[in-house]
């Protein structure tokens, strides 16, 4: 994680948080839930959207972004010693104006990453709640025209890929 924080990781387009104003990254709460977080490294705050408001309430989120709140402040006095910040310069936010929610139970990954394409390219939800189902088709189809591998189970394969 410090690689990358630094700039030295050998992800794509690895850069030095130095020159960085926000970060987005999937996170999961308490071992069952996934919310996009934007975080504003200039402004210090960080941003929680949730597909499903009433799984965690504000009180639970705040509680639970402390170690976001440790974990950037940690990150940041390791890369920019000189620019340390106290965990608690960090403020967290939920915003619900505008957040598309889930119907069911089992959507909020795919509208994690729903939320992070459209915070990466500053785009306004436009999405909503029956969503979930063809933006799980679109992420199975991108995922397999994507694979340089054919799936596999007890080496027999999941699909062909005419294409190739």
């Amino acid at each position: 994680m410090i690689d990358y924080v630094i700039g030295k990781s050998h992800m794509h387009a690895s850069v030095h948080w130095r020159s960085v104003n926000r970060i987005l990254f999937p996170a999961n709460v308490n071992g069952n839930h996934w919310v996009a977080v934007e975080a504003d490294l200039k402004e210090r705050v960080i941003k929680v959207f949730d597909s499903k408001p009433d799984a965690y309430s504000v009180d639970q989120i705040l509680k639970w972004a402390t170690c976001l709140r440790k974990m950037l402040s940690s990150l940041l006095a390791y890369a920019m010693p000189d620019a340390y910040t106290d965990p608690s310069s960090f403020t967290v936010e939920r915003p619900e104006e505008g957040v598309p929610h889930q119907q069911n139970q089992s959507d909020c990954g795919v509208f994690t990453l729903k939320f992070l394409e459209y915070l990466w390219a500053r785009k306004q939800f436009d999405f909503g709640e029956k969503d979930g189902e063809p933006f799980r088709i679109q992420l199975a189809t991108e995922i397999f025209q994507n694979s340089k591998e054919v799936p596999c189970v007890n080496d027999e394969p999941l699909c062909v890929n005419v294409a190739t």
